[in-house]
């Protein structure tokens, strides 16, 4: 990590009617303590500060940072989610506070799985998002040779997306899909001249095989350890948002689906949601690669805070994104229990 500061950002706004995420980052040891419905973050050397528990959605917190068991409780008991994460993004561990009152997905949820054949019916269903996510994401990446008049900015869970249509006439490093994957990413695939047919059976590419295109196109563009640590400091504060939201719905640590672990809903949806942010990473990667070589400077890696900073500028419309899946699975299940 690269800050002094406990929270990248502690995005506390007393003029936002709903809770908002707090992030704890800090490069040095920091005290998580309770002061009345409040959280007390200590430094050595620096004023404490009071974070009220009524304007915060979840916490993400490192491994450099002490929590006072109060302090967690305090958490559990206001619906606060509390993810602790290494300093790649791995999740290590979490807590689940209180679960929300709108809790019929719950039910539902609940009542189909005490069918026999619930597990492998939602397997599909997640498989059927996932692959369709995917699919999705290649397209606005223009996996298949498919162009936008939108490259300025896409609607991809709201944040903004430059990635230029010819990015090696820009100066970039070709982008261009390793022959390896074909056919299901054909090699002319980001050409005007791919053939329909083939443009066709790209779009049949399953999720790994696009995952294998998009990390070598990030590692083109920020270098391996960069590429690898973007994903998964945005996968996180992506499952974070999604473990949030399932306890709005009812899920947490006093429901039946979290007690019986099974299934594991906040990793499976985040594996799903995650996809609608991908194009925005690699669009970020991209401006970044541009512009470092346009000041002639070497590529500063990113950090977590610049990640941050990312999923943040546009969480109003990515978390559209993540309550659209959540209704989507809502809807299936009325249909099959009818």
């Amino acid at each position: 990590m690269d800050t002094d500061s406990p929270e990248l950002p502690a995005r506390i706004d007393p003029q936002r009617d709903t809770p908002s995420p707090l992030y704890l980052a800090p490069a040095g040891q920091t005290w998580v303590g309770l002061d009345g419905p409040a959280l007390r973050i200590s430094q050595p050397d620096r004023a404490e500060r009071l974070y009220p528990l009524r304007r915060i959605g979840r916490v993400h917190t490192n491994q450099r940072v002490d929590w006072e068991q109060d302090a967690l409780l305090a958490c559990a008991e206001a619906g606060i989610p509390v993810l602790f994460l290494d300093d790649d993004g791995r999740i290590l561990a979490r807590l689940l506070g209180r679960p929300g009152q709108r809790d019929e997905l719950r039910g539902r949820l609940i009542e189909f799985l005490l069918r026999p054949e619930a597990a492998g019916m939602l397997r599909h269903w997640m498989d059927q998002h996932r692959h369709r996510a995917a699919r999705w994401a290649a397209l606005k990446l223009g996996a298949f040779g498919t162009k936008t008049r939108r490259n300025r900015r896409s609607g991809v869970g709201g944040l903004p997306l430059a990635v230029h249509p010819n990015p090696a006439a820009a100066g970039a490093p070709p982008l261009t899909p390793p022959t390896d994957l074909a056919p299901s990413v054909p090699e002319l695939a980001g050409t005007r001249d791919t053939p329909p047919a083939l443009r066709a059976a790209a779009r049949t590419a399953h999720a790994a095989d696009i995952r294998t295109w998009i990390n070598r196109r990030a590692e083109r563009l920020a270098g391996a350890d960069a590429a690898l640590h973007s994903r998964q400091w945005l996968r996180g504060l992506a499952y974070g948002w999604m473990e949030e939201h399932l306890a709005d719905l009812g899920f947490g640590r006093t429901t039946e689906v979290a007690q019986a672990g099974a299934p594991p809903l906040a990793a499976d949806l985040t594996d799903i949601f995650y996809w609608y942010l991908e194009p925005a990473r690699i669009g970020w990667l991209t401006r970044r690669h541009l512009a470092a070589r346009r000041r002639g400077q070497p590529l500063r890696p990113p950090t977590y805070r610049d990640t941050v900073r990312l999923f943040e500028s546009g969480a109003t419309r990515a978390a559209a994104r993540g309550r659209e899946l959540t209704g989507s699975l809502h809807r299936w299940l009325i249909h099959e229990g009818d």
